[in-house]
């Protein structure tokens, strides 16, 4: 949608990211909003429809809801015709003032594939509680009990223990055996409940915080997609903790586990771009590719910044020769360009940082997958 959005004119496009440690002070928030518009004005000083824009923007802003300070904002204004897209998200989107003929949508696609909806459930001898963390904020969601006889059930997550006579040991062998039938069984009736409450939540992804064998026999109990969408985690009973600790060490793990997927798949299609398999590295090179429609999935460092030109055909090159430069519109933001050509022809995006991103900054800070 919003790609189909281009005006003429231009359309401003604000990305307001708080500091966390300053959201509920409305000055330093209102100070922010106003340095950023008018150091943008300030570049394009003649543009009577930006300086329209700007004061347009600094009224619909500042008289949004306070809680709107609290959170990140993402805003999208243009006067012909009259447009505006606003969006209050929670998690950290960067603070961005852009001006240009298209909305610009690679920070948000940044902030899309790094906050994904991630179902999470976490297990202890009452049951399972489900939650939902989404775009940086974890909801509440259904509990549910699980019908096994809990007797022992602190020595069945600590396993036997050696010290005990030989008939209490075995005592103890026989409950654990009968309590993981027992387990297993109250799972798998349980599976199509927790399925369900996924597609309703939008879950993409899955993290089950609890005892290692409850969260192994959970999953077991779920369909095989589930088991691919599952996101490792650590060791933790998170169970009769605070709302915060969970939203922590939901982030901390889907950020360590999102840096390590976007790290292997940027090594594979570097190493299959060498190779000569569906795959090529480096901007020029992708570009054209692009305009053969034959990118799948493309890889961008996310901080990477680049101008180039647009031909009349409307392919994107970084360069052209010098004495013909006139010749062609100037992109001064080559990447949202790119971000946009990609979406129109159906590819994925995936913009990385860390590593992922080191590495293909070394070959120009893009790659891409190929349909053939």
């Amino acid at each position: 949608m919003l790609l189909e959005r281009a005006q003429p004119s231009g359309i401003l496009t604000v990305y307001l990211d708080p500091e966390s440690g300053y959201r509920h002070e409305a000055q330093r928030w209102q100070t922010q909003l106003n340095s950023g518009l008018t150091s943008l004005g300030q570049r394009y000083p003649d543009d009577r429809h930006l300086q329209q824009a700007i004061r347009t923007a600094a009224a619909e802003i500042g008289a949004l809801p306070p809680e709107h300070r609290h959170r990140s904002l993402v805003y999208m204004r243009g006067l012909d015709p009259d447009w505006r897209w606003i969006r209050s998200l929670h998690g950290p989107v960067g603070t961005r003032f852009a001006w240009a003929p298209r909305p610009r949508i690679f920070p948000l696609l940044d902030f899309l594939h790094r906050f994904a909806t991630v179902g999470v459930i976490l297990g202890s001898r009452r049951g399972l509680q489900a939650r939902t963390w989404r775009q940086g904020l974890l909801e509440p969601g259904p509990e549910w009990p699980l019908s096994v006889d809990t007797d022992d059930w602190r020595r069945f997550l600590g396993g036997a223990v050696p010290h005990l006579e030989q008939q209490r040991m075995t005592h103890v062998d026989s409950f654990m055996s009968r309590f993981i039938e027992q387990l297993k069984r109250a799972l798998a009736a349980l599976s199509p409940t927790i399925q369900e409450t996924a597609a309703e939540l939008g879950w993409q992804h899955l993290m089950v915080f609890g005892p290692q064998r409850l969260r192994d026999y959970l999953l077991g109990a779920l369909p095989a997609p589930w088991n691919e969408r599952s996101i490792p985690v650590p060791d933790r009973h998170l169970a009769r903790v605070g709302s915060k600790e969970v939203a922590d060490a939901v982030v901390e793990t889907l950020t360590a586990w999102r840096d390590e997927q976007d790290d292997a798949a940027v090594t594979a299609v570097i190493t299959a771009a060498a190779g000569g398999g569906p795959a090529s590295a480096g901007v020029q090179e992708v570009l054209d590719l692009l305009a053969q429609d034959r990118v799948a999935r493309l890889y961008v460092a996310a901080d990477l910044e680049l101008s180039g030109y647009r031909l009349p055909d409307g392919a994107l090159r970084l360069h052209v020769p010098r004495d013909r430069q006139q010749d062609f519109a100037a992109e001064p933001d080559l990447v949202e360009a790119m971000a946009a050509a990609a979406l129109r022809s159906g590819a994925g995006i995936v913009p990385v940082h860390g590593s992922a991103a080191g590495r293909l900054r070394q070959r120009g800070g893009v790659a891409a997958e190929l349909r053939y």
